[in-house]
């Protein structure tokens, strides 16, 4: 029998071994093999730690596109095979779910109408996909992510009903939003420093569209101004770094002037209102209060005129998503001459692109729409006068609700439908509750209203976040202790509440 000495003296020289074939991977470029071995260690020490592997890699997938947003979307373990983050985390955490629930013969699938929503989301979409494969291969898969990435729901589900990995999850997602705001402002302050020193394979890890990380903090408001204006007991440095945090997000929110930010932190705050969230309402309306007053003041002091102020700016892009016509007249978009951006003109994209998908998905498939592939933006190019444009790659009309319609037609439309009067009643149900979920509903309902005005839910960027954000929404949902009279009993009796409401 081999002696402890000899046994270590092997480890040693096999772990030396693994680390120069690792070290002479990562010189050559190749991250694949290197990647899938660290991971296999790390899944080794977090079982020995209780940690579920599969929470490790919905962490990394949430953490990473929150605060990388869309150069961590743009990594890829395998030079040349195109599988993305989300798609390995998914691939991954599926697998280990396969496995954990062949072991307890249980499924991570419950019997309510949101789960059998995200399923026919699932399972139609499915079907509808493997029609185009065939006709239009990569690009089917490609567009069809809308589709997939709802496989996100039942691993946050599952994981969010073990306590342990929902707290796991909870403080991944409140770190990366805490962190979000600084790292943006930072990278804006030394972009070559980002763009020129923090690659992996020559792509910027942190590399941001603005109107995501908008979306992103304006769902963190509601998360963070619900723990800021709780009544329960807390060492004042913590208060005090709750409401730091709250006014950040809240300046991410509107800085970056994406006005499907606005829409959904003004959706959202609505659900705060059925709820009679007053305090969170009122930390958010002092916050805005005192964010406005002092912007405005210090631009002002420093000489700048009122009509070029980010407050202004703000102020008019607010007021512009009502200007259909393009009639406004905006004095804040061309500080420096250049007119790209006019809010007038961005309505005009818009419009343009949802009324070209419309007819043509009408004219000529409007049961089943065009399919996963095909181009939607081809017509789109013409009529808005855009065929020199070499550069216009986007795929998407910026509108879930044109995307479906497009893509699946009348049937992709009654997906969404049903995903979204669901998502109403399941709100409802928990506003009307003195429950702590209801941030995590609002979160969800900024990320979905501002993917009706914006590419949000076709990338995972925001899918991501938003499916898993939903699973351990619904996750949290317990039924009335005993002998406790619920708020609302069920889907049916919530709908009918909100149309007496109204």
């Amino acid at each position: 029998m081999m002696s402890v000495r000899w046994q270590q003296a092997w480890i040693t020289l096999l772990g030396a071994a693994v680390a120069v074939w690792a070290g002479w991977q990562v010189a050559e470029g190749s991250y694949g093999g290197p990647a899938l071995l660290t991971m296999g260690a790390a899944f080794v020490l977090l079982a020995k730690w209780g940690v579920r592997p599969e929470t490790a890699l919905i962490s990394v997938a949430v953490f990473g596109y929150i605060l990388g947003n869309r150069g961590f979307a743009q990594l890829m373990l395998f030079p040349g095979l195109p599988l993305f983050v989300a798609e390995l985390a998914l691939g991954g955490t599926l697998a280990l779910l396969a496995v954990r629930g062949a072991l307890t013969r249980r499924l991570p699938v419950r019997r309510d109408a949101l789960n059998l929503a995200v399923a026919a989301w699932l399972v139609v979409g499915g079907a509808r996909l493997v029609i185009d494969l065939r006709a239009q291969g990569w690009w089917a898969l490609r567009d069809a992510a809308v589709i997939y990435y709802a496989l996100y729901f039942f691993a946050g589900q599952e994981l969010g009903s073990d306590p342990i990995a929902r707290r796991q999850l909870l403080g991944t997602l409140k770190w990366a939003l805490m962190l979000l705001a600084p790292v943006f402002m930072l990278s804006l302050v030394f972009p070559l420093f980002f763009q020129n020193r923090l690659l992996v394979q020559g792509v910027p890890v942190f590399f941001y569209k603005a109107d995501l990380v908008a979306t992103m903090l304006a769902g963190g408001v509601f998360w963070f101004a619900d723990k800021a204006s709780t009544r329960s007991p807390k060492p004042l440095l913590q208060r005090a770094g709750l409401w730091l945090v709250l006014a950040a997000a809240t300046a991410g929110a509107l800085f970056p002037v994406s006005r499907a930010a606005m829409a959904g932190l003004a959706g959202a705050a609505g659900w705060q209102m059925v709820g009679r969230r007053w305090r969170a309402l009122g930390a958010l309306v002092a916050l805005l209060v005192a964010l406005a007053t002092a912007g405005l003041g210090i631009e002002l002091i420093m000489g700048r005129p009122l009509e070029q102020t980010t407050v202004y700016r703000v102020g008019e892009y607010a007021f512009s998503v009502f200007d259909l016509k393009g009639t406004g007249n905006y004095q804040s978009y061309d500080e420096a001459g250049d007119t790209k951006g006019r809010p007038d003109d961005n309505n005009r994209f818009r419009l343009v692109w949802w009324q070209t998908v419309a007819k043509e998905t009408w004219r000529e498939h409007p049961m089943f729409g065009a399919g996963f592939g095909y181009d939607l933006a081809s017509n789109f190019v013409e009529e808005y006068g855009l065929s020199s444009d070499l550069d216009f790659n986007a795929r998407s009309p910026h509108s879930i609700v044109f995307t479906m319609f497009g893509r699946m037609g009348f049937v992709g439309l009654g997906l969404l439908a049903g995903l979204g009067i669901v998502l109403m009643m399941r709100t409802w149900a928990a506003a009307r509750r003195d429950g702590e979920e209801l941030p995590l509903w609002c979160f969800g309902w900024v990320i979905l209203i501002s993917a009706c005005f914006g590419v949000v839910l076709e990338g995972p960027m925001g899918a991501v976040v938003f499916w898993t954000v939903l699973g351990l929404a619904n996750a949290s949902a317990k039924p009335a202790a005993a002998g406790e009279k619920p708020a609302v009993e069920n889907e049916a009796e919530a709908l009918h509440a909100m149309a007496e409401k109204v």
